[in-house]
């Protein structure tokens, strides 16, 4: 299974609109109950995130799902489309008015959570640019340059040729 996180909750709870700290709470409880806890991470909760930490979480994601109920805009939207993320919306006016249908999922109000989620899996496992993207993570992030080249020659041994 999974060690890292697989779904990260950027947006925090308004302390002042007792809605969403309601919600916030829910969520978490929903967290705990399907015992995700490995896997569902609440940002807010280790740091409040800048505007530099977002756009870094961007770059790191694979897809934005983008379930809300209500919204006034969808400014997420617009930032992963910017990003060239694949994006995920329900079925919302205020969501679906920003870009083009055809550049973006929708799914309607009650969609399955299983739907959803098959669906996502399959455009992200589909796409060659987000598969291109985790092959030179693997092959070239530091932990694997460590791994394959650095601690060999360390430790006195032949290293192999780059992938």
């Amino acid at each position: 299974p999974p060690t890292a996180p697989l779904l990260l909750i950027t947006g925090a709870a308004d302390p002042h609109h007792t809605p969403s700290t309601a919600y916030a709470d829910s969520l978490r409880r929903l967290r705990t109950e399907l015992r995700l806890e490995a896997h569902v991470c609440f940002v807010s909760d280790h740091f409040p995130p800048s505007d530099a930490d977002v756009d870094s979480l961007y770059a790191l994601a694979d897809a934005l799902l983008f379930p809300s109920h209500q919204e006034g805009f969808g400014l997420p939207m617009l930032e992963a489309a910017l990003h060239r993320l694949p994006i995920f919306c329900r079925d919302l006016e205020t969501l679906t008015s920003l870009l083009p249908a055809e550049n973006i999922t929708i799914f309607p109000e009650h969609a399955a959570p299983a739907q959803i989620a098959a669906d996502l899996r399959r455009q992200v496992e589909a796409s060659h640019t987000i598969r291109n993207r985790k092959a030179v993570v693997q092959n070239y992030g530091w932990p694997a340059i460590y791994q394959n080249f650095l601690a060999p020659l360390l430790a006195g041994a032949e290293t192999p040729p780059f992938p």
